[in-house]
């Protein structure tokens, strides 16, 4: 009997070994399935770090309007599309300097996400563009698009009222 059972493993041991043709198709199924879940996910996601990052330049932009006029010296904003940053500084004995407290220390790399289109004072800009904030609350309006693929936003900052994000430039916050 045991010569048997040996015979018989020896006999299968020389079958090669591999896939079946049933077993790659159910492998290419899973990794299907699991690539149509994944991929939207992953544009959500630039949708929604472009959503942040719009939300993040209209609050320290309403946040540098108030410091201001607390502190009572003038402030700028420093918009830079070549470098795809923006930069807060404050006017020291009339030199602008960096500032040195959070959450304005340092200036803001957004990655991939573009800034186009902006203009200040309802001026289209090209290059690095200077908006100020006054110590008597006054300041200039903006407009920039951030842009990350398909998705889109713009920050506004209106002659009068506080910073907002919009899908579009003509939209009222």
């Amino acid at each position: 009997m045991l010569r048997a059972v040996r015979s018989e493993a020896m006999r299968f041991s020389g079958r090669k070994t591999g896939f079946t043709l049933v077993e790659i198709l159910v492998v290419m199924v899973i990794l299907a399935v699991a690539v149509s879940v994944l991929v939207p996910n992953l544009d959500q996601n630039r949708g929604r770090e472009l959503g942040i990052a719009a939300e993040q330049l209209a609050a320290l932009t309403n946040h540098a309007q108030q410091e201001a006029v607390f502190s009572t010296s003038v402030w700028r904003l420093e918009i830079d599309p070549a470098r795809r940053q923006y930069l807060f500084t404050r006017s020291e004995a009339g030199d602008f300097e960096p500032i040195s407290g959070a959450p304005f220390s340092h200036p803001r790399r957004l990655g991939d996400i573009a800034l186009q289109a902006l203009s200040i004072n309802e001026e289209p800009v090209s290059g690095i563009g200077e908006i100020f904030f006054q110590p008597s609350g006054e300041r200039d309006s903006f407009a920039v698009e951030l842009k990350d693929g398909e998705h889109r936003q713009w920050v506004v900052l209106p002659p009068y009222g506080a910073a907002y994000v919009s899908v579009s430039h003509d939209d009222n916050g």
